[in-house]
């Protein structure tokens, strides 16, 4: 399902951009689970391992209910777009 390469693609962007916001000190992690990993070489590794797994978690849903995986994939990638675009706002909001 194409909507789990965008989620997976959205996850990833959010850590990249997360990492950087942070190593300019122009954000912070709100997720306290992730607050330790933030700046490790491992974190990235842990959201696409995340992403990977919740999307393995869906494909299961899938097969036995398409129209549950279908809306909880798609309220996923919205999450996520709201998220990268947030993060997005801030590095904008930090250079003018």
């Amino acid at each position: 399902m194409p909507l789990w390469a965008c989620l997976f693609i959205l996850v990833v962007a959010d850590g990249v951009v997360t990492e950087y916001l942070i190593a300019q000190r122009f954000a912070w992690e709100f997720n306290p689970l992730l607050t330790v990993w933030v700046g490790d070489s491992g974190f990235l590794l842990l959201k696409a391992v995340g992403s990977l797994v919740a999307i393995f978690i869906l494909w299961d849903i899938s097969k036995r209910n398409y129209r549950t995986a279908l809306i909880a994939s798609s309220c996923l990638v919205l999450l996520y777009t709201v998220i990268v675009f947030w993060n997005l706002s801030l590095y904008l909001i930090a250079w003018l």
